[in-house]
């Protein structure tokens, strides 16, 4: 598992440091960041949620964590199921469902949206209730 750096220092990342806003240039290793601090929370074992705007930052948690387990929420005939898993991802297209769980989940789930530039203010104002943010674009 690759570690969250910052200036060549270590990072030691937890629910503490949120909520949190990342955000970088184009290529220039925020998305591996994000995906390097979400990791870190699975670690220490947060349940976590995840809105991407595209399918390749599912494929790089996988990597990190080894986490084969995750649901990756496509209807609402998941959503017991996914409400049960460790660490659920949302993909753009389901941006709908994605608030519909925001609604049914806990506080202390952590609350990933990576590429939020790519999406409208329904996703701000879904998340904003809860207390362990991340946003990522």
């Amino acid at each position: 598992m690759w570690k969250p750096f910052i200036n060549e220092e270590q990072l030691d990342f937890s629910t503490n440091d949120l909520p949190c806003l990342i955000h970088g240039k184009e290529h220039t290793g925020t998305s591996l960041f994000t995906i390097c601090l979400l990791a870190e929370l699975h670690r220490h074992n947060h349940k976590l949620l995840i809105l991407s705007g595209y399918p390749m930052a599912r494929t790089e948690y996988i990597e990190q964590t080894s986490d084969s387990t995750n649901v990756l929420l496509e209807n609402d005939s998941q959503l017991e199921r996914a409400l049960k898993a460790k660490t659920v991802f949302v993909l753009r297209e389901n941006k709908d469902l994605f608030t519909r769980i925001v609604n049914l989940i806990s506080n202390d789930w952590v609350i990933l949206a990576k590429n939020i530039e790519l999406f409208d203010k329904s996703v701000y104002e879904a998340v904003k209730p809860k207390p362990n943010i991340i946003f990522s674009g």
